[in-house]
């Protein structure tokens, strides 16, 4: 989009009389994001300024522009019609804000001061104060950049101690999220501190006879009237949202079919396909040897599973693995949970010198995933038994079975994004985030589970794409052969066997050919299920729960409960909505390692922006495409969360256990037909530029945490 372009779209054209609203909503935009993102930073009052100024801005132009596209679409609805059309996005708005976990708490300005006394207990040896953290109730660090100290404070391996110069003051002038939490030192040695927050003093004796910690909580007063006003923002912000989705869906199929206007092609500067190519073997190779052995969640039961399965033992949830992969197991178990904990490559590389005996085996146990059906494992069984005839030593052995997968991987995937008629750039971004990248990086069944999704949804889609008549017997053949493989993945995942809906009907020829095919496809889609549900074993549990897991007592408890895991989904969501997120796009290792946090708000955004332009606007999808493509998605998300809930979950417990964003990797995809418009330009040579880059420079960044997080001190 160019800026001439916007400029003219906004100044120059006859939708100025849409200017009092676009400001309007520009502002309340603005308080809605500038309050989202104070959950994850504490700005200061100028850098909040400045920050909302910006988005006040931004946000107005591009509400302007959008109206301009976006109301012309309802201009021949009656004025009746239109008044409960946005009132009904009012409701479903309201409605959204129980769902989505928006805080709706605003933060407020408070003066807080700490003060070392330079009293103490009779009792105390003397009068320190340690002042280990600050957090506010988002479970932020107060930015210590906007502390002022006094002479007789100083910092002391990241904690503020006073022990001298007393009285000391600790003060900060600016905004507060929550509920502030004080942490201190309690030993010997402590003494007394003050603690001022505006006008309520509070004294606080720290001495204990042994070293502790005592934590002080805060209460933080909001102001009702600026509550009030963080409230109707994010209702108006949920609101303007669901209009413009409701619009963009029930008109944009058929303004996109009515209107012949084709946006300008450009020719992108490097292939989809070819940059996948580059960047999954490069950065996936590095993934291989960079994460240590067993390093990848749930690692150590994948392996230890596909290798009961390459010595033929199909039942159960003990076997056997070699002894000398036991000792790597073992040189490796201290480094998940532990974050202080590192590797050096000379551990790892004495195991060069240590053959595989297929003989000499230790006990393995993996009920963990046990209750997965063998055939997503397939590739690293094959994997296996070439490494058998190549007798190769432990941590060849280890590694070239992570090889083998991550090549099974990119070559179903490769040919996923080759069918793709439509958004392969963005998918080039679901395919290739760290998260997606790690797991086909290692042992995990998941990796098959993902790329057979991803060839499932693009097979589907270049059947939806092709002109009337037009699909072969070939692709009816592969869409029932890849309907039968994902039959054959975790139950949750069947349900994108509905995608196949969205494929017109005279794309088969005839109703009858239709149904032929529909028939074979679910009749024999069906049978297999049955046989991958037989290892759902009866005694599914979360071995790793202190309490007990029982699948038939929770399902109990819902059918005498039916409307309470609705609220257990909502309730999870509002709660731990950060780490699913975190977890969806980049959470390495055992859920341990934590890329920084740009990279989990701009990885989202970059998504949006690129599915928004990434079209060729050659494929339109109907409204009821596009319901299929929502209902699929939100049908497999629940599933996904039923399952777990039965499976992994305490019976009765009010949230979910077990949860984490890797599992709706499949779904991400499946929702880009909504996206398809003819409201964005189509996109320019940049689009191509901006992706490779982005996602250069984010596996970069993930390599290099990867590295400080294993091997450097």
């Amino acid at each position: 989009m160019k800026p001439s372009y916007l400029f003219n779209s906004i100044f120059k054209s006859k939708i100025n009389r849409f200017l009092p609203v676009s400001i309007s909503l520009g502002m309340v935009l603005s308080i809605s994001l500038s309050n989202f993102l104070m959950q994850f930073i504490n700005f200061s009052p100028a850098q909040l300024f400045l920050l909302m100024t910006f988005f006040a801005v931004f946000l107005f132009m591009m509400i302007h522009w959008l109206l301009g596209k976006i109301l012309p679409r309802i201009s021949r609805y009656s004025l009746i019609t239109k008044v409960l059309w946005i009132l009904c996005c009012i409701v479903i708005g309201i409605c959204l804000l129980f769902v989505i976990p928006i805080n709706t708490t605003s933060p407020s300005f408070h003066t807080l001061k700490v003060v070392a006394t330079g009293q103490h207990n009779p009792q105390a040896k003397g009068s320190e104060v340690w002042l280990y953290s600050i957090q506010t109730g988002n479970g932020l660090e107060l930015n210590r950049a906007n502390l002022s100290l006094s002479q007789g404070w100083e910092y002391r391996d990241s904690t503020l101690l006073s022990y001298k110069e007393q009285p000391a003051i600790i003060e900060y002038i600016g905004f507060i999220n929550g509920d502030l939490t004080l942490t201190f030192g309690s030993h010997p040695w402590s003494g007394q501190v003050r603690i001022l927050l505006d006008d309520n003093e509070k004294v606080v004796d720290l001495y204990s006879a042994n070293t502790t910690s005592k934590t002080i909580v805060l209460p933080i007063v909001s102001s009702p009237l600026l509550n009030f006003t963080i409230l109707m923002a994010a209702i108006l912000t949920l609101s303007f949202i669901v209009f413009i989705a409701s619009v963009w869906f029930i008109t944009g199929a058929k303004q996109s079919t009515e209107q012949t206007r084709n946006f300008p092609q450009t020719k992108d500067l490097i292939k989809p396909e070819t940059a996948f190519l580059i960047l999954a073997i490069f950065f996936g190779l590095l993934f291989v040897f960079i994460t240590p052995p067993f390093q990848v969640a749930d690692e150590t039961q994948h392996f230890s599973y596909a290798y009961a399965i390459s010595i033929g033992k199909f039942d159960g949830y003990r076997s056997v693995i070699p002894h000398s992969i036991n000792d790597l197991m073992t040189a490796t178990n201290n480094l998940p949970f532990d974050t202080t904990a590192r590797i050096s490559f000379r551990k790892l590389s004495n195991f060069i010198n240590v053959p595989i005996n297929l003989t000499d085996l230790s006990p393995s146990f993996y009920q963990g995933v046990a209750k997965v059906n063998p055939v997503p494992y397939l590739p690293t069984v094959i994997g296996f038994e070439i490494e058998k005839l190549l007798n190769l030593n432990t941590l060849a052995f280890f590694f070239f079975g992570r090889i083998f997968q991550l090549c099974v991987w990119i070559l179903i995937s490769y040919l996923a994004l080759r069918l793709l008629p439509e958004f392969k750039w963005v998918f080039l971004l679901f395919i290739l985030s760290p998260m997606s990248l790690s797991i086909a990086s290692s042992y995990s069944a998941d990796a098959i589970t993902n790329s057979i999704s991803f060839l499932w949804f693009s097979l589907c889609l270049y059947c939806s794409s092709v002109k009337r008549n037009e699909i072969s017997s070939k692709y009816k053949f592969l869409l029932i052969l890849i309907a039968a493989l994902l039959s054959l993945m975790k139950p949750p995942y069947c349900l994108l066997l509905g995608i196949f809906f969205m494929i017109p009907r005279q794309n088969f020829g005839s109703h009858q050919q239709y149904r032929r095919t529909a028939a074979l496809l679910f009749s024999i889609s069906f049978i297999i299920f049955l046989f991958s549900i037989s290892y759902l074993k009866n005694d599914v549990s979360n071995t790793n729960s202190k309490v007990a897991v029982d699948f038939m007592s929770q399902v109990h408890y819902l059918l005498n409960n039916p409307l309470e895991f609705p609220n257990i989904i909502v309730r999870s969501l509002r709660l731990f909505w950060k780490f699913y997120l975190s977890s969806y796009i980049g959470r390495l290792g055992w859920l341990d390692t934590v890329l920084p946090k740009y990279i989990y708000f701009t990885y989202p955004f970059i998504i949006l922006l690129v599915s928004l332009i990434d079209q060729k606007k050659q494929l339109f999808f109907a409204p009821w495409q596009k319901l299929i493509s929502f209902l699929i998605a939100g049908a497999v998300f629940y599933a996904i969360f039923l399952s777990l809930y039965l499976t992994w979950t305490p019976v009765g417990y009010k949230t979910l256990e077990g949860m984490q964003g890797r599992y709706l990797i499949p779904i991400g995809p499946v929702l880009l037909p909504l996206s398809l418009n003819n409201i964005f330009p189509t996109s320019k040579s940049w689009k191509s530029i901006l992706v490779v880059v982005y996602l250069f420079i984010v596996l970069s960044i993930t390599i290099r945490t990867l590295i400080l997080r294993y091997y450097i001190a």
